[in-house]
């Protein structure tokens, strides 16, 4: 007894046509002559032959979107596909959003930076212009790039503290009563950071931040002090004031080891 056992397959799937111009395509040269004619002042800048289709460049696929129809309508008269190319012209952005900025009489502080991902570009000015005059700028810039700008005003640095600024408790110890560890004087300090650091100290005139040090001898653990060239940070148990007397180990804070 035998049995007769039916197999069918599937069709494969075909992959998909590759774009390709029709019978009635206009001779290639002919073709672009029409098309930078047609898209004149859209600020397409490139067309070029890839793959049987013609894509357009234009200084953003943004701007190109908004003649899509006219794209189609293109291509069905010179008989080739035509795409929209999805790179933006990113040089023709940054010399747009320099271009209106020198308009504006606008000083540039930092950019532009250009952020294809989300369509931006974000300038930093040397001050930030009112919410109107912001507005009106983004708006003309979206509408002949397609990217959207961002101004912003710089982080202003903070002040340097100034030499005649009370330090409140000031804790002076005589260098002679400070004492370094073996390991400690064996470390060898970085020459350029060390001058950045006495220029420093100069400028504003106190060290920043403040060194710390610890008193070699106590009775307790409760009886623990932190102090600093500048002020006095005692931990909430502490009850031991500085002696005049006493002898002290240098213990550079985690903020200045290494």
């Amino acid at each position: 007894m035998s049995a007769t056992v039916a197999v069918s397959s599937s069709p494969t799937a075909s992959a998909p046509a590759a774009p390709a111009p029709s019978a009635l395509a206009w001779e290639i040269n002919a073709a672009y002559a029409e098309i930078k004619r047609a898209l004149a002042g859209s600020t397409l800048y490139r067309a070029s032959l890839k793959g049987g289709e013609i894509v357009l460049g234009f200084i953003s696929p943004q701007v190109g979107e908004r003649y899509q129809a006219q794209i189609e309508v293109l291509s069905a008269k010179i008989g080739w596909p035509l795409a929209i190319g999805p790179q933006p012209n990113q040089n023709a952005i940054v010399d747009a959003a320099r271009a209106l900025l020198a308009r504006a009489g606008w000083t540039l502080v930092k950019g532009p930076s250009l952020f294809t991902d989300r369509a931006e570009v974000a300038v930093t000015l040397a001050e930030t212009p009112d919410e109107a005059a912001r507005a009106e700028a983004a708006q003309a810039f979206m509408e002949q790039t397609g990217y959207w700008l961002t101004l912003s005003a710089p982080t202003p640095a903070p002040s340097p503290a100034r030499k005649d600024e009370p330090l409140g408790e000031v804790v002076e110890i005589p260098v002679a009563r400070i004492r370094l560890t073996a390991y400690q004087q064996s470390l060898t300090l970085d020459p350029e950071k060390a001058r950045k650091a006495r220029e420093r100290a100069q400028r504003e005139g106190r060290i920043h931040p403040p060194v710390r040090v610890r008193r070699v001898r106590r009775r307790t653990r409760d009886q623990c002090c932190d102090w600093t060239s500048s002020s006095v940070r005692r931990k909430p148990e502490s009850s031991v004031r500085l002696k005049p007397d006493a002898t002290y180990d240098w213990r550079p804070s985690a903020s200045h080891s290494g």
